[in-house]
Formats: C-alpha cells, sequence, structure tokens
C-alpha cells in the first residue's frame, strides 16, 4: 500500500509538471537562467561557455540553469560543474533534437538533466549526483541516448523514462540514489536497458511500471544489493530480461499483474541469481532446473555464473562483443583479429575449486567452419571444449582447476593440420605429425593437436585430413 501511494503521488506531481510545461511550450527567458538560443548565440554572452562552431565548450563551472534552443549541438563540459541551489533543471531541452550533452559534473538540481518532446540527444560520460527528485528525465520523447554516466548519491531517482520510446540507456553505473534506480512508465515502448552497473539505490534498481510499458528489453545488467528489490515490476507485460545479474537483493524481483519473458532461448540463456541452487550435469554453463520467480514468470535457463560482456572491436562499422559466463574472476580481455585470430583472458578463483567459462562468440567476428577449428588452450594445455551453437553465436564451455597461478586461456582459429601454430600447413607441421603417427592418447609424446578427428588415436584417419589440409592457410 505504501508504494502504491506514493505511485500515485508520483503521478499526480509529474502530470502537474508536464502540464506546466505544456503550457509554457512558447518559452519565457526565466530570470537567472543560461540560454543557447536558436541562432547558435550565448546569452548572457558573458557566461563562461566558449563556442567553435557547433560545440560549445565550458571554461569555467557554472551555477545557473542552460536551456538549450539549438539542435545539432554539442554541449562539452570539459570536466566543469553545473551547480544548482536545490531547485529547477540543469540542461532544459524542450522541443529540441541531436543534442550532445558530455564531461559536465551536475547536481544541485530538482531534474539534473531533463529531455522533454525531443529526439537523437546523446548524454554521455556526465557526473549526476545530489539532483532532487530526478537525476536524467526523459519525457513524451523517443531515440535518445543515454550512456556510461556515473548517476550516483542523488536524493531521487537516477534516469527516468517516462512516455518514451526507442531509447538507450547503456553502460552506466547508476547506484545510492534515493529511490529507483533506472525507472521506466507510463506507456514506453521499445526501450533498451543494458550493461548498467545499478546498485544499493533505496528504491528498486530497475523499475516497470505506473501504466503499461511493453517491447523493452533490460539486458546484460548488474543489479545488485538493494534492501527492497532488485527489478519491479508492475501492470508492464511483454518486456524481456536475459544475460542480467541479479546479486544479493532482498528480493530478486517483485512483479504485481505483469507476465515477461525472462530468458533468450537455448543455448543463449536467462540471468544469473545468486540465489539460484541448481546444477549443471550437462556442462553447458546454463542450470538444468528453471528460476521460478511466480506462475508466470519463469527463466527457463539460469545462468550457472555471472554474465560478462567484452569490447572486441569495431570491424567492418560493426561493433561486436564477446560475451564470458564464469563462476572465475575474469580479466585481462583482449582479441587480436591477426593471422590466427585469437580470443584470450585471465581467470582466477578459490584455491582448489573448479572454474568454469562459457564463453559466447558472434559467427560474424569469428566462425570454425571445417577445415578450420576452436583452439582451445588453458594456461598451455589443449583443452577441448563442448561446442554448442545458434543461428548467432558459437559457445564454448570448459573447466578448469584454480590454483595459486593465474589460469589463462586462449582461443585460437586454426586449421586442421597447422600444429605449429603459424596459419599455414607446411613441412614443419609434417615433421611434427610424423613423429606424433601410431600414438595413443596417454602414452609419451602423445600431442593432441596432431589428433585431427579427436578419437584418441593418431592413425589413417589423421593422416588423410592432414594430406587434404597440407598447403592451405587459414
Amino acid at each position: 500500500m505504501e508504494r502504491k501511494a506514493a505511485l500515485v503521488l508520483t503521478l499526480a506531481l509529474m502530470f502537474i509538471d508536464l502540464l506546466t510545461l505544456s503550457l509554457n511550450i512558447q518559452q519565457v527567458e526565466a530570470e537567472g537562467a543560461i540560454y543557447i538560443k536558436s541562432d547558435g548565440s550565448i546569452n548572457p554572452s558573458t557566461t563562461p561557455i566558449q563556442r567553435e562552431g557547433s560545440i560549445y565548450t565550458f571554461t569555467d563551472n557554472i551555477y545557473e540553469t542552460i536551456v538549450v534552443q539549438k539542435a545539432n549541438v554539442i554541449i562539452d563540459g570539459n570536466g566543469y560543474m553545473l551547480q544548482g541551489a536545490g531547485s529547477n533543471n540543469g540542461f532544459d531541452l524542450v522541443n529540441i533534437n541531436n543534442v550532445t550533452i558530455r564531461k559536465t559534473r551536475i547536481k544541485g538540481f530538482d531534474y539534473g538533466i531533463r529531455i522533454y518532446k525531443s529526439s537523437g540527444n546523446t548524454v554521455s560520460g556526465n557526473i549526476l549526483t545530489e539532483n532532487n527528485l530526478r537525476a536524467i528525465f526523459v519525457s513524451n520523447s523517443s531515440d535518445n541516448i543515454i550512456s556510461r554516466n556515473q548517476i550516483v548519491n542523488n536524493v531521487g531517482e537516477g534516469t527516468f523514462l517516462w512516455l518514451t520510446n526507442n531509447t538507450v540507456v547503456a553502460s552506466n553505473n547508476v547506484s545510492n540514489n534515493g529511490e529507483d534506480g533506472i525507472s521506466i512508465g507510463y506507456s514506453s515502448f521499445y526501450n533498451t536497458i543494458v550493461n548498467n552497473t545499478v546498485s544499493n539505490n533505496n528504491g528498486a534498481g530497475v523499475s516497470l511500471g505506473f501504466e503499461i510499458s511493453t517491447s523493452n528489453v533490460i539486458m546484460g545488467n548488474t543489479v545488485s544489493n538493494h534492501y527492497w528489490t532488485g527489478i519491479f515490476v508492475e501492470s508492464s507485460s511483454g518486456n524481456t530480461f536475459y544475460h542480467n545479474n541479479l546479486l544479493h537483493n532482498t528480493n530478486q524481483i517483485v512483479t504485481i499483474e505483469a507476465t515477461n519473458t525472462w530468458d533468450n532461448g537455448y543455448p543463449s540463456s536467462g540471468n544469473y541469481w545468486s540465489d539460484y541452487t541448481g546444477t549443471d550435469a550437462n556442462g553447458d554453463g546454463i542450470g538444468d532446473t528453471q528460476y521460478t520467480i511466480d506462475a508466470t514468470n519463469i527463466d527457463r535457463y539460469p545462468l550457472m555464473g555471472p554474465f560478462n560482456t567484452f569490447d572486441a572491436g569495431t570491424w567492418n562499422g560493426v561493433a561486436y562483443h564477446v560475451d564470458v559466463v564464469s563462476n572465475s574472476t575474469v580479466s585481462a580481455f583482449a582479441f587480436n583479429p591477426e593471422r590466427t585470430p585469437e580470443i584470450s583472458f585471465n581467470a582466477t578463483g578459490s584455491l582448489g575449486t573448479t572454474g568454469f567459462c562459457r564463453v559466447s562468440i558472434p559467427k560474424q567476428l569469428l566462425k570454425a567452419d571445417y577445415p578450420k577449428r576452436w583452439l582451445v588452450l588453458v594456461s598451455g594445455r589443449m583443452t577441448i571444449p563442448t561446442i554448442l551453437e545458434d543461428a548467432n553465436y558459437t559457445y564454448l564451455y570448459l573447466t578448469y582447476n584454480h590454483s595459486t597461478k593465474t589460469t589463462q586461456i586462449i582461443i585460437q582459429i586454426s586449421i586442421l593440420g597447422d600444429l605449429d601454430g603459424d596459419g599455414y600447413v607446411g613441412p614443419i607441421d609434417l615433421n611434427i605429425f610424423a613423429a606424433n603417427y601410431g600414438k595413443r592418447k596417454g602414452q609419451t609424446g602423445y600431442n593432441p593437436l596432431a589428433d585431427l578427428d579427436m578419437d584418441g588415436y593418431i592413425g589413417p584417419i589423421d593422416l588423410n585430413i592432414f594430406a587434404a589440409n597440407y598447403g592451405k592457410t587459414i
């Protein structure tokens, strides 16, 4: 009841706020506010902002609201502060498109940034703190991006999308705020909440509600240590949640009159839940039993370890990521696309325990069609992984023992018969193969790389494969 009453009050206040805004769409310049006007000028002209073409750069701290009336500009805070006195808005964008706000420390306002009836705007690389109502409020808008901001220690909510569609909230740190971390409300559709760190907020980590909001995707976020709940969903069905880490929240999920999808199918999988107690007998990194939220909300494919995503670079204009699910701490990720393409990373864990990794590799980035193959080395030793595939990804699952040393994992694309790892099947490989011919697994000198059919014996079948590939390169 307390939550419901608070929501009703919030709705009432927001309707009043939006009504006031709509009645004043022909803005009267407020005393003390700073304007970046539609003709590009700055009023007052003494404001410490330097203009170079479409880029406006702070040259000192500013202590007033900035109203942006010009489209297609970049406002660079240059690390300086935009500070209020506990009311009004920091940046105010109304009916304005294609504005970028970056590198600004914003504190002490009601709304740190307010975007209304605007699209194509980007808010990135800012620090928002100590704002009273919402650090970032986007309403009646579409196609905006909120990324790589520090949204921390605000009195109210972190980020709120209201009557907003097709907006991306990505790679932000949203933590220690007085209310919900990220909220989607009142008929907001087709938004993507991805790769955010959301922790220790006083309300929910991520909230969907206030009216029907559907077709939103919440994926790849780490939502942790919320006293009330990690995710709250009310009266909003048809949303999809997957590849999120739900860690040590008092309630992982609270749902009211809502049915949503909590996985991305098999083998892509669902979410990692810190209170999941299932096992993985078939070794695919996915629990063998479902995680049940309630009768209509079920994660069919819960992950056995936290989900990590790593940047593998941009190739031909496409940004790629490699995902790693592991019970180890994963670090030092690298992707080398050179002659022998290679993914590498380190894995550490408690001494004497068994570690596992499930590595998801986009097929458009790397693919091992015959006669190519996956070559997996764990601290220098060849390991044969479990391999799963769907239309877009290859999934490699492997296990290892944690020790006092860091475990290095290297995944390469190799061609069958390339035994020296130079990307070419030639005379050196022939000598290595000949020295191993006739050996069985367990015998001294057995080289698993020469066992091309991986049956434990280097024999005639392997010779035929080697001969067919002689002279080939990756």
